[in-house]
């Protein structure tokens, strides 16, 4: 396969980036993973070539997020059931390319 549907896939991603955000800024990270998106709004970690089994985040209280598994690999997109707040751990695939982003349940439909 080429580069080209994946990166095709990651622009969509992108794409989907609430429409109030004019771009993904850094975001602090308690790990050694890339963060970004919008404080309290949008948030996305990359994991890259590690593969951990489980991800813990510390957000803003009082805000619900729905979580999404983003695996650039093998360009699929898959949201986990539930909404999340607070401080949280999720359950990852234990593949490498995989990607979390999470989103605040206003806005999902934007």
């Amino acid at each position: 396969m080429t580069a080209r549907p994946r990166l095709e896939f990651l622009r969509t991603a992108l794409e989907q980036t609430p429409q109030y955000a004019v771009g993904i800024d850094p975001l602090p990270s308690e790990s050694d993973f890339p963060a970004g998106g919008v404080e309290g709004r949008y948030h996305i970690t990359y994991f890259g070539a590690a593969q951990p089994g489980t991800h813990s985040f510390t957000l803003r209280p009082g805000t619900s997020y729905r979580a999404e598994i983003i695996d650039t690999w093998n360009m699929t997109v898959t949201e986990l059931p539930g909404t999340y707040e607070g401080e949280f751990t999720l359950t990852l695939p234990g593949r490498p390319y995989i990607a979390v982003r999470l989103r605040a349940v206003d806005d999902r439909n934007e």
